[in-house]
This record gives C-alpha cells, sequence and structure tokens, in this order.
C-alpha cells in the first residue's frame, strides 16, 4: 500500500476545508448530540462511563437546549468516531449474509444502520473525505463504499455501533456555553482541530 505524504494530507485538509455542509451529516451529527443530551437527564452516569465526561460537562448537556447543540452539530466533521474495532467490521465485510433482510431484523437498530448506509454514501464519491468527515481509517471507508447496502444492514445485526468523542470531554462545557465571544469561538476551533487529529495516525512519509 503506497504511503500517504504530507503534500497528500493537505490536499485532503484542503478538500476538507472547501467542503460545503452536508445536511444529512449535520442532522446526523445533531441526532447523536441530542441522544447523549437525553442520557444526560436521564442517565448521567451512563454518560460519563462511555464518554468519560466531567460532571461541568454532563450538567450543561442536560441542560442544553436544541439551540445549543445545533452549534455544536458539524456538517463536515461528525463530533463522534466509531469505537467499534476496525478490524472486526473489516473481518465481517467478508463474511457471507443473506441478501434477504427482513424488517425485524434492523427493529431497533435503524439508526446505526443510517450510520453505515451515510458513510457509505459519502465515502462512495470519496473515500478519504468520507474518512476524515467520520473519523475512520480510510480503509475502512473504502471497504464501506463497496459494500451493498443490504450488506451494512446485515452488519449493524452482527456488531456493536460504540461511538465516543472524537475530542476532549474537557471543553465540551465551554462549548454549550450560551455566551459568544472569542473565548468561546477558540474552543470550537479547538474541537475542529482535535477533530482531524486522527491523521497523525496514519502512517505519513514525511
Amino acid at each position: 500500500m503506497p504511503q500517504i505524504t504530507i503534500t497528500d494530507l493537505d490536499m485532503r485538509a484542503l478538500q476538507i476545508s472547501e467542503q460545503r455542509p452536508d445536511k444529512n451529516i449535520h442532522e446526523f451529527d445533531l441526532t447523536l448530540w441530542a441522544l447523549m443530551a437525553s442520557l444526560a437527564k436521564s442517565h448521567p452516569e451512563k454518560v460519563n462511563t462511555q464518554f468519560s465526561l466531567p460532571e461541568s460537562a454532563i450538567n450543561a448537556l442536560a441542560t442544553a437546549t436544541e439551540s445549543i447543540l445545533s452549534r455544536l452539530a458539524s456538517g463536515v466533521l461528525i463530533s463522534f468516531q466509531l469505537r467499534t474495532n476496525k478490524q472486526i467490521i473489516l473481518d465481517k465485510l467478508q463474511e457471507e449474509y443473506s441478501p434477504v433482510i427482513t424488517l425485524s431484523q434492523v427493529q431497533g437498530i435503524e439508526f446505526d444502520t443510517a450510520y453505515w448506509l451515510l458513510l457509505k454514501q459519502i465515502a462512495q464519491k470519496d473515500h478519504h473525505i468520507a474518512a476524515t468527515a467520520f473519523g475512520l481509517c480510510p480503509d475502512l471507508a473504502l471497504a464501506i463504499s463497496k459494500a451493498t447496502d443490504n450488506q451494512l444492514r446485515h452488519l449493524v445485526t452482527i456488531t456493536s455501533t460504540v461511538f465516543t468523542l472524537r475530542f476532549s470531554p474537557k471543553i465540551l462545557a465551554p462549548l454549550l456555553s450560551t455566551e459568544q465571544g472569542p473565548s468561546n469561538a477558540r474552543y470550537f476551533y479547538k474541537k475542529y482541530q482535535q477533530s482531524i487529529s486522527y491523521i497523525s495516525k496514519l502512517g505519513v512519509r514525511r
């Protein structure tokens, strides 16, 4: 597999910065934030366990309005990334599956299905941009782009789709602040910066 150069990454970062927000990505990201806020209200201990959030962030989430959550949602970079092991997904995609999926099989996992189908939609246009948008490795995004819709529906019936934040939990409370200004903008910049930091883990050749 050819190594990725710094120039390659610079060009892809430029593509991301020039991307027009995708309404589907924004709505999906917003839905994840809304689900997380709902969980913060009803089961704050679960939010703390899964996302390692400080108490201040959990309290801010529990009281956040939809307009505040909407500010967190991005139409370019999803705020969450997959915690499910990448190799498990790749291995499952190599297995035989039934092309016939019944309604009962996908009941209760519609949201997981929506995640994979949205990823496929973006990855079929450019799997590198999809990888950056979703915080995934390019090889996984490429594999998803080649899967059939029913193959992905089957995937969610045999794997767990678990998410974590793509940025430090410590900056979530300031992000949820109702105050607007340079200080608040600084935290949004940090969120964006940390959300694309995964590329440092790739095999980069200088």
